[in-house]
């Protein structure tokens, strides 16, 4: 099978937000060129420290080890993807996924082993269960479990599919210890509150446009939205290299998209403005302000007085 990230969290390039070049009296860009010197530390002006030992993190501490014990801790073993076995899918909530998804398909060239993965898929599908696989993604790299979760495609030019997601280890899952919602009646939502936060949820429906065709659009979706971090460096990069402000951008357009991801629309506020208005005043909802907000706001208050 091959394996291909179908969901990672993208981020600028470094090259974005470190230059190697300086500017000279004149303005003139030229190259940099970093060097680092490393010096003891009980005896600053003593020789340049040239080699270093390796150390391995130990909460805030750093162990230093020998090459003995660096290959003992250090973790061989050789690339692969191995299946464990089966369970249902309802013991693997969502929320205990790590890091990126990946799709498990059958080799391109293969006919035997696209079968396979598309049996094996419709199997866990009908069956409701998850395949749970042993994984090792690179030669010497760190084991891992992943949760395999079945795709049957609808179209035909997509082929059956697996996706993976990596399991947590028992390390990895925070436990707390919350009272529960029923330890005490106030903690209760009466039927009025109840039958109101129900009137919220179906008012800020993002999915209310109806089709011609009896569909529904969907006003937000957020794997069609660009990350506006990228979106604003992308524009300036465009603008430094084509000497073309795309001030069209910067209008009702850019407006627009960021209203998006900053909260309900004026639309949705109108529906459903009444009803959270209403959930407000009986949960005599405030707005908090933080320690630091209060403390600046005396040392604000102290300082007018003394100016009076």
């Amino acid at each position: 099978v091959n394996v291909y990230k179908k969901v990672r969290k993208d981020t600028m390039s470094a090259n974005l937000r470190v230059s190697n070049y300086y500017k000279d009296e004149k303005g003139q860009v030229r190259p940099l060129k970093r060097e680092t010197e490393y010096a003891k530390k009980d005896d600053p002006s003593d020789e340049v420290v040239t080699g270093k030992v390796q150390a391995f993190p130990y909460g805030k501490d750093l162990i230093p080890v020998d090459d003995s014990a660096r290959n003992y801790l250090t973790h061989h073993e050789d690339k692969s993807f191995r299946l464990v076995g089966f369970h249902e899918r309802g013991e693997f909530p969502r929320h205990l996924f790590l890091g990126e998804a990946s799709v498990v398909l059958g080799e391109a060239k293969n006919p035997g082993s696209q079968q396979a993965v598309s049996a094996l898929a419709r199997a866990l599908e009908e069956e409701d269960q998850v395949g749970v696989v042993r994984c090792v993604a690179r030669s010497n790299s760190d084991p891992y479990l992943g949760a395999l979760l079945p795709c049957v495609s609808q179209e035909k030019d997509i082929p059956d599919h697996l996706v993976l997601c990596m399991l947590p280890f028992a390390e990895d899952i925070r436990e707390y210890q919350f009272a529960s919602l029923n330890a005490a009646e106030k903690w209760i939502p009466s039927e009025e509150e109840l039958n109101l936060a129900e009137d919220i949820i179906r008012e800020m429906s993002l999915v209310d446009d109806k089709r011609e065709d009896g569909g529904a659009i969907e006003r937000v979706v957020p794997h069609e939205l660009a990350n506006p971090k990228i979106l604003n460096m992308n524009e300036f990069i465009a603008e430094k290299l084509s000497g073309v402000s795309s001030s069209h951008m910067h209008g009702s357009t850019k407006a627009n998209y960021l209203r998006v991801l900053s909260g309900p629309s004026e639309r949705i506020l109108a529906r459903a403005g009444p009803s959270l208005a209403k959930l407000a005043q009986m949960a005599d909802a405030t707005r908090t302000t933080t320690a630091k907000k209060e403390e600046k706001v005396k040392k604000e208050e102290v300082e007018m007085k003394k100016e009076i």
